[in-house]
């Protein structure tokens, strides 16, 4: 895989765009279950407020 924007670069979306094909199935692939699985028992039980940064291509949005 291509080395990441360098640091202080001013667009970092340019490395993003053109390497989207490649990383969106690689993200897709893995399972929810694998990635938030650790974290999964830390929020604290209903009601309550929670922030999403969002951070993500929205797959796991419900």
């Amino acid at each position: 895989m291509a080395a990441m924007a360098a640091s202080g670069d001013t667009q970092p979306m340019f490395w993003y765009d053109a390497q989207a094909k490649t990383l969106v199935p690689r993200y897709e692939a893995v399972r929810p279950e694998a990635l938030h699985g650790w974290w999964r028992d830390l929020p604290p039980a209903a009601p309550a407020a929670l922030l999403d940064l969002g951070a993500g291509s929205g797959r796991d949005a419900d």
